[in-house]
Parts: structure tokens; sequence; C-alpha cells
């Protein structure tokens, strides 16, 4: 049979079929040959190799590498925008105090800790202790009978009696400058209650 591969005709007489049919394969590997279809033992079928690495094979191989990696790339980059950039920094909504009441006289030497928790949303999270100002307060106004430490802990003052506002706020954004010595105007609060002998 005439078999053609780099340019050149050879004739193969006298081969077993099988023989001829493996020497077209291996020349149509070497030569990258686009066509070997014609040999009846490694037809189409069974040419997955040699259409591989063939011109048509290799390329479409390339390409279907560069398009799979530009998809990942882009999967990539929406998932990031969507996980980013579109919700923003988070935003502190409220501010919870524990305990939400309590008597002095119930605690040792007087000393109640209380707990600021600050709930926030974009993305919805608490963080426990809230960072926030401490201030204790009778009818809206600062109060010397109950101090506050930075950190939370009241304590009444000697001789002081009655219900006090343990408040515990934070400025919610930047642009808040309305604010008042108890807590209030545009900052976030959280108030509870406690009571001195």
């Amino acid at each position: 049979m005439a078999l053609r591969a780099l340019g050149l005709d050879i004739r193969l007489a006298g081969w077993h079929p099988f023989r001829e049919g493996l020497a077209s394969m291996l020349l149509c590997v070497l030569a990258r040959c686009t066509s070997c279809a014609h040999n009846q033992w490694f037809g189409p079928k069974h040419l997955l190799a040699s259409q591989l690495v063939s011109r048509s094979g290799l390329f479409m191989a390339k390409l279907w590498f560069v398009v799979s990696a530009v998809v990942l790339l882009f999967s990539a980059a929406v998932a990031l925008s969507c996980g980013t950039s579109s919700q923003g920094p988070s935003q502190l909504q409220s501010i919870a105090l524990n305990p939400p009441t309590a008597d002095a006289q119930s605690y040792p030497d007087g000393v109640v800790p209380f707990t600021a928790t600050g709930y926030y949303t974009n993305p919805t999270h608490s963080v426990t202790p809230q960072a926030a100002k401490w201030v204790a307060c009778q009818d809206e106004t600062p109060t010397t009978a109950v101090s506050v430490t930075s950190t939370g802990a009241a304590q009444c003052a000697g001789g002081s009696s009655g219900v006090y506002a343990i408040n515990a706020w934070s400025v919610s954004n930047a642009e808040c400058t309305a604010i008042t010595a108890c807590g209030g105007g545009c900052t976030v609060v959280g108030s509870a209650q406690l009571t001195c002998p």
C-alpha cells in the first residue's frame, strides 16, 4: 500500500495488514498528519493518540486550556468583587449591656461588671466586648453618684441611693458630630440600670 508521510511515498510490499496498519499509525504520528482515516486497522476510532498530537488536536487543546483559564479568572474576580466591594464596611446597629439590671448590694464590694455587646450588619455579626465610652447618668445627665471604669465596672459612691442609668455608647460613623455627655445624638447607645442602696 502507499503511505504518505513527511512528503514521501513509502510502499510496503508483502506486509501483513496488521503490520501495515501499525506502520501507518507510526508514520502518521511522526508526521503529525491530520488524516489517517484510510487505514483499515487504525481508523478514526483507533487513532486517538495520533489525533491528540496532530496539529488540529494540539491547537484545540491549547484553545481549551486558554478558554478554561479565562473563565476561572473571571469567576474568581466576580466572587471577590461580590464578597468585598459590594458590601462595604460593617455598620454598628445596636449595643446591649449585660446584666440589663443590677443591684449593687448583690455584688462583692458593690462593684458591678457590665459588659457591652455590639451588633453589626454587612455582614451580620456581634462583638463582645464592644469598645465603648461608659458613663453613669440620671435623667439624661451625667452623675457622680456612680463611677464607671473604661471597661464597664460600675460602683455606687458612698451615700448615693436610687436607680441610675449605665450607658455605653459608640459613634456609628465618622460623620457623627451630635454627641451628648450621656451618649445621645447620632451615637449608638446601650443602657442598663443600676440600683444603689
